[in-house]
């Protein structure tokens, strides 16, 4: 009798429930909302789709990360014909300077951009025109600058005060990472 029950519940293949037919992820999205990771793997055509916002001055924000050869043109429109190139020491890439500030890029990647503002202005204002959000968390303040730390994917956002006493500011730094450090240091 003990034969019987061990060769009766015996299938000859396993069974294994609650596996849907069809594949429940697909390998591209098929809405309209993407990651960053999947927009870079996208052709040059998404490229030109770029509108700067109104209001916006230099779009700091926009650019940084972004390749340089992709968006030669757009920021010469920016910020002005390309005034000077050098190498920098250290593996640390290229400075190229344009008429109204300069950047910093490693790999075709943009990592610093440095913009004189148009004229001095409070800290909010000059987020704006720079593609930023207008507020954030409080800032490091110093006697000489504002500083944004870990801020909208940057690693640093360092403005320049017009003196120890104003809250005018008349230059910006915006780092996206800053070569040879770790990043989980902060």
């Amino acid at each position: 009798m003990g034969l019987t029950l061990l060769g009766g519940c015996r299938n000859a293949d396993p069974v294994l429930t609650g596996i849907p037919d069809k594949p429940v992820l697909t390998a591209e999205p098929t809405d309209e909302f993407s990651t960053e990771a999947q927009v870079e793997r996208k052709d040059d055509s998404e490229v030109t789709k770029y509108v700067k916002p109104e209001g916006v001055w230099i779009d700091v924000r926009h650019f940084g990360g972004r390749s340089f050869r992709q968006n030669r043109d757009r920021l010469v429109t920016q910020m002005g014909e390309i005034t000077s190139m050098e190498s920098l020491a250290n593996d640390r890439g290229r400075e190229i300077h344009f008429a109204t500030g300069s950047l910093r890029l490693l790999n075709d990647k943009i990592y610093l951009i440095k913009v004189a503002l148009p004229e001095s202005t409070r800290r909010s204002n000059a987020l704006e025109l720079l593609g930023f959000p207008p507020f954030s968390d409080d800032p490091v303040t110093t006697h000489r600058e504002y500083r944004f730390n870990h801020e909208w994917n940057f690693r640093r956002i360092r403005m320049v005060r017009l003196d120890a006493k104003s809250e005018f500011v008349t230059h910006v730094e915006a780092w996206r990472w800053i070569p040879g450090e770790y990043i989980d240091r902060r």
